[in-house]
């Protein structure tokens, strides 16, 4: 699979991350072992209520804990970066390389659960991009997943696909979360509003700010 080249809309901008970020994501984009995609999908929400999300994600999936949609956690680890644990075989650290308008590449490096191939440790870059067509707000997303495993490496193409499997149920869990809440809230702010204050789940200042934002 070859390395996205310059001008796709996909490619991981190189000149604008610093040597140490480049470093990490090549050791994806270099030799992945797959590449998953999260087709394009409608947001019914309005775009600054995604970024927002996006950009937020300890709130958000926090908001999906508190309403019991989701077990997954996700929370700042102090250096810049993210703690994901999905408490079903997923722990991973992610770090935003990029963020420009309607796009983010993020990388990733930690622990899958593979089912019947085990545990192996994983890295992967994760592109999401968003934009209106037609007025309606559409998300995509392309995960380029390095698994480190030696099973991997002799297994079958059938193993193959259920690794892909495995990516695209985890990797996409964060982009799908911010869907849910921002139409969650495009329904009804004020309640989702009232409905997590308190929790321990949701940071108040986070939730101050959304607040302020889009409750009317």
């Amino acid at each position: 699979m070859a390395t996205p080249g310059e001008g796709d809309p996909w490619a991981v901008p190189y000149a604008l991350l610093s040597e140490n970020q480049q470093e990490r994501a090549r050791k994806v984009m270099d030799a992945p072992t797959c590449m998953v995609e999260l087709e394009r999908t409608p947001v019914r929400s309005r775009p600054e209520v995604y970024v927002f999300l996006m950009d937020e994600l300890p709130f958000t999936a926090g908001v999906l804990r508190e309403l019991g949609e989701s077990k997954y956690e996700i929370s700042r680890d102090g250096k810049g970066g993210y703690l994901f644990n999905d408490h079903a075989g997923l722990t991973l650290r992610a770090e935003l390389l990029r963020r420009d308008e309607g796009r983010w590449v993020w990388y990733t490096h930690g622990a899958y659960s593979l089912g019947i191939l085990g545990s192996a440790v994983g890295r992967s870059v994760i592109v999401v991009r968003t934009a209106e067509v037609e007025g309606v707000l559409q998300t995509e997303a392309r995960v380029y997943a390095k698994v480190e495993s030696k099973l991997l490496e002799s297994a079958a193409k059938a193993m193959r696909g259920l690794v892909e499997g495995v990516i695209r149920d985890k990797s996409f869990v964060f982009i799908k979360a911010a869907r849910t809440v921002a139409e969650l809230t495009a329904r009804d702010a004020g309640r989702l509003y009232t409905t997590v204050r308190g929790s321990p789940h949701v940071d108040a200042d986070v939730l101050e700010e959304f607040r302020k934002r889009f409750v009317h």
